[in-house]
């Protein structure tokens, strides 16, 4: 009789070490599995581009002015430029840590080259994409889809919330680092820019889920 209960507890110790292992074991396959149609839409929200410090001193050095074009909106700070922007679309996979999403409105960099004469570099349909290829990409004037940074999520944080009877998704701090394509373009364009570093600034996303 006094042996049964030491003989119940290592049963129990067993069974609790097996679900460990099967648990450790099955939930990354689980999560490799997902199906395709994980994705969560996302029906509303904004995305904020804040620019570096740095890289906004070197612009307006360098004789470049920001302009947001509606619905986008922009805020100027003592040091930034805060580009907001609403979500009109997207996708967020959270199992594969991927997804797209679209802002609606547009910026502008302008440059004055004479009293008469001014330079503009004009980008809409901003769209962030994160996964195996992160970038933030822009439609310039021509009606090219260009790619003005690369999206670094490695000093980035997540949150979920509810409210108004909806689920958020918020993704803060994630880098946004210049393009070759948009460096070059903007040294063209405005003879007197010399970028501080590869920096451009950060994103944070707050997105209403589906």
């Amino acid at each position: 009789m006094q042996g049964l209960p030491a003989r119940a507890r290592a049963l129990r110790a067993l069974c609790v070490t097996i679900a460990t292992v099967a648990a450790t074991v099955c939930l990354p396959a689980a999560l490799a599995a997902a199906p395709a149609h994980a994705a969560t839409r996302v029906t509303g929200g904004t995305v904020t581009f804040l620019t570096d410090p740095a890289q906004s001193e070197a612009m307006f050095t360098g004789g470049i002015a920001p302009l947001a074009t509606s619905p986008a909106t922009l805020r100027l700070t003592t040091s930034a430029w805060r580009f907001k922007f609403p979500i009109a679309d997207g996708s967020i996979d959270i199992f594969r840590s991927t997804g797209t999403v679209e802002g609606r409105g547009g910026l502008q960099l302008w440059g004055r080259e004479t009293m008469s004469a001014w330079t503009v570099l004009s980008f809409s349909k901003l769209v962030a994409t994160v996964g195996a290829d992160a970038r933030l990409t822009g439609v310039d004037a021509d009606g090219k889809r260009r790619v003005l940074g690369t999206l670094d999520t490695a000093g980035a944080a997540m949150a979920f919330s509810t409210r108004g009877g909806h689920r958020w998704l918020t993704v803060s701090d994630v880098a946004v680092h210049i393009s070759s394509w948009l460096r070059s373009e903007l040294t063209d364009a405005f003879a007197r820019y010399e970028p501080s570093g590869t920096l451009l600034g950060t994103v944070t996303m707050k997105a209403r889920l589906e």
